[in-house]
């Protein structure tokens, strides 16, 4: 048996085909059965006889060994290796980029790949006096201004988000007076005017 590649590296929680050649082409194939050394690592299956293709499934990090027997005759070993499934980019995601103050939300993370292995980032605030995150990527609007967001991932990749506090701005006042407004209003007369906003 031959294999196309010296060494096979799969991610956890993907599938990867392995193809392989067997020698002669006339071969007895129906007593191929395929193993690996370590179940904890990745399960393998041998999912096309007659073309010759194993099926490995990677569970955890490390390596292990697929074993290839026909009938009890070992006839192929191959070394595999089990990595995570690191983050190439990272994109923060929230319902506004325009907060006004008080205002509380959460920013959730977009991983590209989708099957990052492990989806956690540390959060930070380049202005918390304008906009504070907490570790779980929940804000809350503190002051007018603007802030950088950033998530970093344990292996480095970050990804940024621009944020701009506004202030909450006047609709409309009203204006109330405690003069009876039946009576008339007279020189050296007084009342109190409040204003609601």
């Amino acid at each position: 048996v031959s294999f196309d590649e010296e060494l096979y590296c799969v991610g956890i929680g993907r599938t990867v085909n392995v193809p392989f050649m067997l020698y002669p082409e006339n071969a007895n194939n129906d007593t191929l059965e395929v193993s690996i050394n370590n179940t904890k690592i990745a399960t393998v299956s041998l999912e096309k006889k007659d073309d010759g293709v194993i099926q490995i499934a990677g569970l955890a990090s490390g390596t292990a060994t697929i074993t290839l027997k026909a009938g009890d005759a070992i006839v192929a070993k191959k070394e595999i290796t089990v990595t995570e499934v690191l983050p190439e980019i990272i994109t923060i995601e929230t319902e506004t980029k325009t907060p006004l103050i008080g205002d509380k939300g959460t920013f959730s993370v977009v991983y590209a790949p989708a099957d990052v292995t492990t989806q956690k980032v540390t959060w930070k605030s380049s202005a918390p006096n304008v906009l504070k995150v907490n570790a779980d990527g929940t804000y809350q609007a503190v002051s007018v201004g603007n802030a950088t967001i950033t998530a970093t991932h344990a292996k480095g990749v970050i990804g940024t988000f621009e944020i701009e506090v506004l202030p909450i701005e006047v609709e409309s006042i009203a204006l109330t007076s405690s003069w009876d407004t039946t009576k008339a209003f007279y020189r050296n007369n007084t009342m109190t005017l409040r204003a609601e906003v």
